[in-house]
């Protein structure tokens, strides 16, 4: 929030970096020998994923029109369960039943660069719609 206090765009920017470190701390950790290390590693990259649900549902909410706060905020809750957290298992599992275990773990972090594609296309469009939004309002 006090990133994005002044230029709101920024908090594209912080759900950004938050995804790139974990995808750092998750790809390390999927390379680490077994034991208390990997765990301590694994558990701050899913801690650090979380962060990007804040500024994400921050940034939809100033785009909207107060009058649809809502129903915005229940799609992006939809989205992000239908694309993210219903197939996650789903797919690891095909992968693993396929490749293995320890090979679908270790392509699990991948889809953080997708993520931080998309975020960083919003980021660079944000200040554009912000001003359409405001034109709409």
């Amino acid at each position: 929030d006090r990133l994005g206090r002044k230029r709101p765009a920024r908090r594209l920017f912080a759900a950004m970096v938050y995804t790139v470190v974990s995808f750092a701390l998750l790809m390390l950790a999927f390379r680490l020998p077994l034991g208390a290390t990997q765990l301590v590693v694994l558990g701050l990259g899913v801690f650090v994923v979380s962060g990007t649900w804040g500024p994400t549902t921050a940034a939809v909410g100033n785009l909207v029109p107060t009058a649809i706060h809502s129903t915005a905020m229940a799609v992006i809750t939809l989205l992000n369960n239908l694309l993210g957290l219903a197939p996650g298992p789903f797919v690891t599992g095909l992968l693993s039943e396929r490749f293995g275990l320890d090979i679908a773990l270790q392509w699990i972090p991948v889809v953080s660069i997708v993520s931080a594609t998309a975020l960083y296309l919003a980021y660079r469009h944000y200040d554009a719609d912000a001003l359409r939004s405001k034109a709409h309002a």
